[in-house]
């Protein structure tokens, strides 16, 4: 998910950092290189989805991520963790979705409220509706030179940071409170000249001087003017305002000192931009875009139309990448709708994996995996076993039950898995499994159409596998080659909600089923019925179950995102 990008700074020796949901990519003008989670390592990047990023009075990076808080350490070029996950939790913060710095203060606004941050050991956190935090839900900080601190909240309009009282205080007129009433919310605040500043809303927006005062608004909600639905602002050096729209695409609209106003939706022909999150101008003029599904643009006003610089590092070629494998020897692999790429351990640059024979790019790629160290790429012309030091690739072929061999091209693969011994194939016919001896794969074609997305297995017994599903539980007799839907485990009527299975266990005569999405199902194997059903409100943490396991006493451990069920 490199190409979702939330954030765009550039630190004083001239870099480009970029947030994304996957990790924080920084490029120096030559490379890209990208940082993520490592848990073997104190000083990685603290989590995989980077929120915000923000400098310091001292040019020092910052990073708010889905496991913590910390900054960048260019001497060793890791971070330094600030607070991790757990550490926020403990302090009732939650997650951290902003950083902003003032006068050699951060303020981080959390779930839990304001943590006002000074050192190591000088923190506190503001909780709202309290006399510390008058604020009821603040949503979004703002640093703007000769006015100070100022936070939005959704009920209460914007408050400024009295730092001589050290309280906040309303800042906003009471204009602006009515509009905030109307639900609209303040996506970006803006300085405009000296006594100016830019409220850009979620619809439309507005000009306030320096004491909060409305002096200039456009609300074409109300005006009836072109769609305006904005999520992100920026003003540049010839006052013009650009305003990234969550229906794709960015408004460039001038700003003069009169009331005329010029609205120009940009695009090429009949081709616009995608949603753009994030928008930065750098010291040379660039104007960087970060969007959602398509990574990073960037314009110049040489060129008519950006330019995409990432998804991800430099020498990436997929515009989706379906699947992201680590590997064993530190390689990461990439499968996606160009190309099945890789990026050595010791190496910046991905590089294309080509078919054996002629030389093509492998496209197509909707899965990678590991197996018994073998990368394996599940196509849409079927499986394929790749060679990493050669960066060539070959077919697996197939055998189906009565001995032929079907032609394996004609297999397209969506979903591998490895349970340690077999590596199971889910495809458009049915599903397989692998043979690393004979190097092929035994196709079990013609399965209930609700066996055929497979998601996990195990295999019980020398008789019986079962095989889970985005909408059932199978079970495959290996004595007959028969393969049974278990009645009451199929999930047809609930798929809409992906209730797929994620994980199975076998206690005695019980069959243990874990979902995504319905939490837990406990099914008798000899009367074949389902004889508890357990989620949100019955017990578990989450409806979400990641995974089952059972320890030496008995009990059963069912972990998923929000919590652990014992």
């Amino acid at each position: 998910a490199q190409s979702w990008v939330r954030d765009i700074v550039q630190t004083t020796d001239g870099q480009i950092w970029v947030a994304t949901e996957n990790g924080l990519s920084r490029l120096d003008g030559h490379h890209a290189y990208t940082y993520r989670f490592q848990p073997d390592q104190k000083h990685s990047l603290p989590g995989n989805t980077v929120w915000d990023l923000a400098l310091d009075a001292q040019g020092q990076l910052w990073v708010a991520t889905s496991g913590g808080v910390g900054h960048y350490r260019p001497a060793t070029d890791d971070f330094q963790v600030v607070f991790d996950q757990a550490a926020l939790n403990k302090h009732g913060a939650g997650i951290v979705y902003q950083i902003v710095s003032d006068k050699g203060v951060l303020w981080m606004l959390a779930d839990g409220g304001l943590l006002q941050y000074k050192g190591t050991d000088d923190y506190r956190l503001l909780k709202p509706k309290t006399e510390a935090l008058p604020l009821a839900r603040p949503y979004r900080l703002f640093r703007i030179n000769g006015v100070g601190m100022l936070a939005a909240d959704e009920a209460k309009g914007i408050w400024r940071w009295d730092t001589e009282a050290q309280q906040w205080r309303p800042w906003a007129s009471q204009a602006f409170l009515d509009i905030v009433r109307e639900k609209r919310f303040v996506i970006d605040l803006i300085p405009d000249g000296e006594q100016r500043i830019i409220a850009v809303l979620d619809a439309g927006y507005l000009v306030f001087d320096d004491t909060g005062t409305i002096v200039e608004q456009f609300r074409p909600y109300v005006q009836k003017a072109p769609e305006f639905r904005a999520q992100s602002g920026m003003r540049t050096p010839d006052r013009e305002l650009w305003v990234g729209l969550r229906s794709g695409g960015v408004l460039r609209i001038s700003l003069p000192s009169g009331k005329r106003r010029h609205i120009h939706r940009w695009q090429r022909g009949k081709e616009t931009l995608p949603s753009v999150r994030a928008l930065f101008r750098d010291r040379d003029g660039n104007i960087w875009l970060g969007t959602e599904g398509e990574g990073t643009l960037v314009w110049n006003k040489r060129s008519e139309w950006p330019v995409r610089l990432l998804p991800g590092e430099h020498g990436q070629r997929n515009k989706v990448v379906w699947s992201i494998l680590p590997a064993s020897d530190g390689a990461l692999w990439l499968g996606g709708d160009r190309a099945l790429e890789v990026r050595p351990e010791s190496s910046t640059e991905f590089q294309p994996i080509y078919t054996a024979d002629d030389r093509r790019l492998l496209q197509g790629v909707y899965v990678v995996t590991e197996f018994q160290n073998q990368i394996m790429a599940g196509t849409g012309r079927g499986l394929w076993q790749v060679d990493g030091k050669t960066r060539t690739a070959k077919p697996v072929h197939w055998t189906a039950e009565n001995g032929e061999s079907p032609r394996w091209l004609s297999r397209v693969v969506f979903t591998l898995y490895a349970d340690g011994q077999r590596l199971w194939i889910g495809h458009s016919d049915g599903w397989g499994v692998y043979d690393k001896a004979s190097g092929r794969v035994l196709s079990l074609s013609h399965v209930p159409e609700l066996c055929r997305a497979l998601t996990t297995a195990f295999e019980a017994s020398e008789r019986f596998v079962y095989i889970g599903t985005d909408r059932a539980v199978c079970r495959y007799d290996k004595t007959n080659g028969t393969v049974e839907v278990l009645p009451g485990l199929d999930n047809d009527g609930i798929i809409r909600e992906g209730a797929s299975v994620t994980d199975m266990q076998l206690g005695g005569k019980y069959l243990l089923v874990g979902y995504s999405g319905i939490g837990l199902k406990i099914y008798d194997l000899k009367e074949k019925k389902v004889v508890l059903a357990s989620g949100l409100g019955t017990g578990l943490a989450s409806n979400n179950v990641a995974a089952i396991a059972t320890d030496s006493r008995g009990r059963l451990w069912l972990p998923s995102q929000t919590g652990l069920t014992v």
